[in-house]
């Protein structure tokens, strides 16, 4: 009964996740250009952080918070708040759509952290799968960076940087519930 429940409620929260990441972005996108044009990043970050920590808060109350993996926990959430802080700054400085595509190569990156770093198999069909990846992300940039770089363009950059640390972030997660069971 147990499995069933975690088959159902697993993607439902997956869908529901990837919904507020969306409307996060929409939102802040809409704040800057009816507002001043600038929304300042590191403030959504916060807000986002305290949210996420009052969730954690909640939870925690409900089933209890163990200290075990205290050093992995903070690390976890640097990188994820670094991550966070990043796409949000991206988004001020280019498109929506090229900005969240970055920011949703994570899963590249997070397969490799966990290849390195977790000892899981990169199998070859792991392999291909990852090639076709990095080959399409190339295109992307390939296709939205001019002929010559200027400092206007350091942003594709850093919205790759957020992506590997999205990345990391969900790699450490990954043991972390390895190590809880």
């Amino acid at each position: 009964k147990k499995l069933r429940s975690y088959t159902v409620w697993g993607p439902m929260c997956m869908v529901m996740a990837s919904l507020l990441f969306l409307l996060s972005s929409w939102l802040i996108r809409a704040v800057a250009k009816n507002g001043s044009g600038k929304v300042d990043a590191q403030q959504i970050a916060l807000l986002a952080f305290v949210v996420g920590a009052c969730c954690c808060l909640i939870n925690s109350c409900r089933q209890g918070f163990k200290f075990g993996q205290l050093k992995d926990l903070l690390r976890r959430g640097g990188y994820g708040g670094g991550s966070v802080g990043l796409y949000y700054m991206t988004l001020q400085h280019m498109s929506f759509g090229t900005a969240t595509f970055f920011n949703s190569s994570a899963s590249i990156f997070s397969s490799l952290y966990a290849a390195k770093y977790l000892a899981e198999p990169l199998t070859p069909q792991m392999s291909a799968l990852l090639a076709t990846s990095f080959i399409g992300i190339a295109q992307v940039i390939w296709a939205v960076m001019p002929p010559k770089l200027g400092w206007e363009d350091v942003w594709l950059f850093v919205a790759l940087l957020g992506a590997a640390l999205s990345g990391a972030a969900q790699a450490l997660a990954r043991k972390l519930r390895l190590e809880i069971g």
